[in-house]
């Protein structure tokens, strides 16, 4: 009887690994875009994502914020010249943060701007826990109290790859990053 179970163990814990595998290897790209696109918000991109996934940015301006991304996902835009995800049309007027990440999530946005936000921490992102990695991320024009561009909380971690952080402001400390 013993020696039952542990067979069956083996085969459940196999095919427990199996489907793990190829659940890694499903990782899906959702679209985002006013019209004909998976998803016409990021936000409802993100909600309907699964780890592993991507979502790309397919217009050109983007405004939305208060975007929580809590789980490990990559966002994409095809490059700062092309994609701009803004959480206001005008600088100085919103009053949240374009990309909130929370969760514990590890995180990649690469080739977009960042722009337009304000918040009280990090008006382009604020990082509460978990890992942000901005490749080819151009954060520019937000605002906040404290990490105008960015606000990295002590629970936190930021990377950078080819990422520009300029002309942000805080009335606090840290225009650009605040750690």
């Amino acid at each position: 009887m013993t020696v039952e179970r542990g067979i069956g163990f083996h085969i459940g814990l196999g095919m427990v690994l199996l489907l793990g595998g190829a659940g890694s290897a499903l990782a899906a790209t959702l679209t985002v875009c006013p019209s004909g696109c998976s998803h016409t918000t990021i936000q409802g991109a993100v909600s309907a994502a699964f780890p592993g996934d991507t979502i790309q940015i397919l217009s050109s301006t983007h405004t939305e914020g208060d975007i929580f991304l809590t789980k490990d996902i990559t966002v994409e835009g095809f490059g700062a010249a092309l994609t701009i995800v803004q959480a206001h049309a005008s600088p100085g007027v919103a009053t949240v943060p374009v990309f909130i990440v929370t969760g514990g999530s590890d995180v990649v946005i690469r080739s977009l701007v960042n722009r337009h936000g304000d918040g009280n921490n990090g008006g382009g992102v604020y990082i509460q826990d978990g890992t942000l990695t901005l490749e080819d991320v151009n954060v520019m024009h937000n605002t906040a109290s404290s990490g105008g561009g960015v606000f990295v909380s002590a629970t936190a971690t930021l990377r950078t790859s080819g990422a520009t952080i300029n002309y942000n402001t805080a009335d606090g400390g840290g225009g650009g990053v605040e750690v």
